[in-house]
């Protein structure tokens, strides 16, 4: 099985909505994947936005990550991921990670390819534990699909 490590990280964001724009802080749960420099964020909050902000919808901007989340009466809730990109370094292949509402991965794609990869076993049952296992499969998908000379094709954008 693949090892990875997971560390509780404050990041930079911003809010944007309700015609505002606010910076803040997103803590994270950031997820290394085995056998490259890659990384996810799980597990994310927001922490230290304006408190004068009204209630709504917004969205926050973090690393390369967006979602949407809500401001309510009892604080923020998080809600949709709209994009998160793992970047594998050296290569613009990337793994395209699709969450469901609860934050959890439902589905993932190659990006060179549009291959979708399998879905995870059910024993995992955490939004960490199966990204860790995506990931390898996809860094497998990679390897067999995706040659030094397919890479270095792949437009950079």
């Amino acid at each position: 099985m693949f090892k990875s490590v997971r560390e509780a990280v404050l990041v930079q964001g911003v809010l944007r909505g309700m015609n505002l724009e606010a910076q803040c802080t997103v803590r994270a749960v950031k997820v290394s994947l085995p056998k490259s420099d890659a990384w996810e964020y799980v597990c994310v909050d927001i922490t230290h936005a304006p408190a004068d902000l009204p209630q709504g919808s917004y969205e926050v901007s973090f690393e390369d990550t967006m979602m949407v989340v809500d401001k309510t009466a009892r604080g923020w809730a998080s809600g949709t991921l709209i994009s998160a990109r793992l970047e594998v370094p050296l290569s613009r292949t990337e793994l395209k990670i699709d969450y469901d509402h609860s934050m959890m991965p439902v589905s993932a794609t190659c990006s060179a390819c549009s291959e979708q990869m399998p879905q995870a076993p059910a024993d995992l049952t955490t939004a960490a534990d199966i990204i860790v296992w995506i990931s390898g499969k996809y860094l497998e998908h990679r390897t067999v699909k995706h040659s030094n000379h397919d890479r270095r094709q792949i437009p950079r954008s």
